[in-house]
């Protein structure tokens, strides 16, 4: 039995507090990094977007894990090297927050397209992380999830 399957996930997450902790320098040591591990989660990374104090990555990712496994392999394993290699000036924390949203390839371009405005989005307009997943999930009438049971987003 043959399987293709192409499960794209746009993940972020975001500083705790929303501190603008992450360099300039990082960008590529984080490109680097999200790439390789999801290289072993047998997934590949599409796109990433570093920002002072969030990050967003599609994933293209294995029918044999979760979105859940996914998103804290990358997130926790990325404070654990960020923090093991002392590239921040303070310890790194990751907000409790979660958000994951399934895309398909369609939309790869969108998202390309939406990961280069983030630095006008950002300390043009003076937005906030919390601001811009607000955005997003409105612009693509997506429910804020108010209840436990809705599992993929929470702010």
């Amino acid at each position: 039995m043959t399987v293709i399957s192409s499960l794209y996930i746009h993940i972020s997450f975001c500083v705790e507090g929303q501190k603008p902790i992450l360099h300039e320098g990082m960008t590529d040591i984080l490109t680097d990094f999200f790439a390789l591990r999801a290289k072993r989660l047998k997934g590949i990374l599409v796109e990433s977007c570093c920002m002072p104090d969030h990050v967003h990555l599609v994933i293209k990712y294995s029918p044999y894990l979760s979105i859940q496994e996914v998103y804290d392999d990358l997130k926790i394993g990325s404070a654990e090297f960020i923090n093991n290699y002392k590239l921040t000036e303070e310890p790194l924390a990751w907000a409790d927050d979660e958000v994951m949203i399934c895309t398909s390839f369609s939309e790869l371009e969108n998202l390309r397209k939406y990961f280069k405005k983030q630095m006008d989005y950002h300390l043009v307009q003076g937005k906030t992380w919390n601001d811009e997943i607000l955005d997003l999930l409105d612009t693509n009438e997506f429910p804020i999830a108010e209840e436990e049971w809705m599992p993929l987003i929470r702010i």
